[in-house]
């Protein structure tokens, strides 16, 4: 897939696809989002996080980054509206969404 754009570092910029509804409204099952790999997440930014497996499986969450410290993240699901606390040990990387890809693209 080329990069949307004009983003031409494939090395910073990537895209997948939202795998549920948690999500909903704000992104759809199956819709395309770009991650920048450099980019910190801010609070209130929507963000995918890769998590940490020791079973070797890789297993991701997305959601609004509400509130973070030094210890944990809290990230928040639009459709229900819940926020589970995910404690630093167990996050690998933080992705910001920068953008999405349109099916017309």
């Amino acid at each position: 897939m080329a990069a949307p754009f004009g983003l031409g570092d494939a090395e910073r910029y990537f895209a997948i696809y939202i795998p549920g509804e948690a999500m909903e409204p704000r992104f759809r099952a199956g819709e395309r989002v770009i991650l920048d790999r450099i980019k910190p997440a801010s609070i209130n930014a929507d963000v995918v996080v890769q998590l940490r497996e020791d079973s070797g499986r890789s297993l991701w969450t997305i959601g609004r980054l509400s509130a973070r410290n030094r210890s944990l993240i809290e990230l928040m699901q639009y459709r229900d509206r819940v926020t589970s606390s995910i404690p630093h040990n167990k996050i690998k990387q933080i992705f910001p969404i920068i953008g999405m890809v349109d099916d017309d693209a």
